[in-house]
């Protein structure tokens, strides 16, 4: 017996239940549920492969930018070296450009003779000239250009036999 406000019904005028439709709903909200759900779920794994791979986009980009600069850094200490390293060279050229022209004085010459080296004056008398015009080396004679010319093998040939 059912009990509606106060008011008793019995007999077939009760209603039936629906005991089916009632079913049939409830798995449909649990399927729109579960649909629901795994397109969060899929919604969230597909934020996650994003939020990764621009992680990994924002750490390549970073780590080409520090490698760059450090080979920018170090080409440019190169450079400064190499600009010390000329200047220095600049500064020793010099110094020796002065020191020849102070040693080229004949008189500074003379004096380095005479003291360190010990040599003397020539007098007109202990003069010798040399007559470097003409030709003053011989010419190798027919028989010394065959031996040269000859191989090793015409050597040992001759030498068997």
């Amino acid at each position: 017996m059912v009990m509606n406000k106060n008011y008793y019904t019995s007999g077939n005028t009760a209603f039936a239940p629906q005991v089916g439709t009632q079913i049939n709903e409830y798995e449909k909200i649990k399927k729109q549920r579960e649909e629901k759900n795994r397109l969060k779920r899929k919604k969230q794994s597909i934020n996650k492969v994003k939020a990764l791979r621009n992680i990994a986009l924002v750490f390549i980009l970073g780590f080409s930018i520090v490698y760059r600069y450090s080979a920018i850094y170090s080409m440019q200490k190169n450079l400064n070296t190499l600009k010390n390293n000329a200047i220095t060279l600049q500064k020793e050229n010099e110094n020796l450009r002065v020191d020849t022209v102070r040693s080229a004085s004949i008189e500074k010459v003379e004096i380095n003779a005479v003291n360190k080296l010990k040599m003397e004056k020539a007098d007109k008398a202990t003069v010798v000239y040399a007559d470097l015009t003409r030709n003053n080396f011989a010419k190798p004679s027919e028989k010394e250009a065959s031996v040269a010319s000859r191989s090793i093998f015409d050597k040992i040939k001759a030498f068997l036999f």
